[in-house]
């Protein structure tokens, strides 16, 4: 997954720097599905690197724009690279999986625009969960996180109001359940996501 966006993002980088600078009009609002995964970058690597699936929804006016994110983690679930133990009561049990979401809300700021393409720098802030024990809905294991990203966006149209974005974001956040039988899941990640989508409301 992770060579698939590095090869998409120098394909759009080498196609944007054959493109003269475009006067056209790119405010409204972007609407779009995303897919993707996440890198973790300490002990949270256990979890490994679960599917990502989305929706995202952002409002731009010249150079910046606000969005809203809505992300679900591990479709159906989550596999870890190796058994992880909980805390469940008194008893402590060994699972393989788990399911979580996050909502963010993103600031973007242009950094650079051709005709083809948009280049912005952002920043998100939100909450986050994941459940690593549900056998009903009355009973759960699970650890909610404030999550702090910042990151990269480029959006590249292949048509006057569809395009296709790459975003890398630095999430810091705390997923770790805290008692001393649980794993340790310590650590922050890195998000990659691919998004279709279009523009409406564009004057």
């Amino acid at each position: 997954m992770y060579k698939l966006f590095s090869l998409l993002t120098l394909l759009l980088v080498k196609t944007s720097i054959a493109q003269e600078n475009g006067t056209i009009n790119r405010d409204g609002i972007y609407t779009g599905i995303n897919v993707g995964t996440w890198l973790p970058l300490s002990k949270n690597k256990v979890l490994g690197t679960p599917s990502i699936l989305g929706f995202s929804a952002d409002f731009k006016i010249g150079k910046t724009a606000l969005g809203l994110s809505f992300d679900l983690i591990g479709l159906p679930y989550g596999k870890t690279q190796s058994p992880i133990t909980i805390k469940y009561g008194d008893t402590s049990i060994i699972r393989n999986d788990y399911f979580g979401v996050n909502i963010r809300l993103d600031y973007y700021r242009e950094l650079y625009k051709a005709k083809h393409i948009i280049f912005e720098g952002l920043c998100g802030v939100g909450y986050g969960a994941l459940t690593y024990y549900n056998p009903s809905n009355d009973i759960q294991v699970q650890k909610s996180s404030f999550i702090l990203s910042p990151g990269l966006s480029l959006r590249y149209f292949f048509k006057s109001k569809t395009y296709l974005q790459i975003k890398a974001q630095y999430c810091v956040a705390d997923y770790k359940l805290k008692d001393k039988v649980s794993t340790d899941f310590s650590g922050h990640f890195i998000i990659l996501k691919l998004c279709l989508g279009t523009l409406t409301n564009n004057p």
